[in-house]
């Protein structure tokens, strides 16, 4: 899927820049990143139930591999994860691989939004192995716009479908 542009800040978006912010600080202070990884896992396990619940499969639970941008694209080569994306799954393992170098440049709401829409992908991607891109970009736009609250524009939905159509 296309990265999300700026969108507006709906209390969603607003609670988890706040959540993030409050583990970043937590994290400073104790000198760890405890904090960090218990904010994405909580994010994780929410973006499955939200999954769950609008496509009534329940998506197993990938393991989460932060890569730097390097690491990222050689895992894409080995793995075949779409170029320009942020994360992607390795059947296989069960493993997601996000490029959290490229996602820490995004502001953080961009930052949280697009954690989510890589989340929601990935794990539909997990709960329905068999499916096309396009099929998945598709499921991934309901979830995301109730996950999040927002409505997704047209614009962005006929880039993210023309994506998903070049990787096929």
């Amino acid at each position: 899927m296309q990265n999300l542009p700026e969108i507006p800040e709906t209390p969603k978006i607003l609670e988890l820049r706040k959540r993030f912010s409050e583990a970043k600080k937590k994290d400073l202070r104790e000198g760890k990143n405890d904090n960090f990884f218990a904010f994405l896992d909580t994010v994780q396990v929410e973006c499955s139930r939200k999954v769950a619940e609008i496509c009534s499969v329940q998506p197993p639970t990938p393991q989460l591999r932060l890569c730097l941008d390097a690491e990222f694209q050689e895992f894409q080569k080995l793995f075949g994860g779409m170029k320009d994306s942020l994360a992607f799954i390795d059947h296989r393992t069960h493993t997601v691989y996000f490029n959290f170098e490229r996602q820490a440049q995004f502001s953080t709401s961009g930052f949280v939004s697009n954690l989510a829409v890589s989340f929601i992908e990935e794990l539909l991607h997990s709960a329905f192995p068999q499916k096309e891109e396009v099929e998945i970009v598709v499921k991934a736009f309901d979830v995301i716009e109730d996950y999040l609250g927002i409505k997704l524009d047209d614009a962005y939905k006929k880039q993210s479908l023309a994506r998903a159509r070049e990787s096929q």
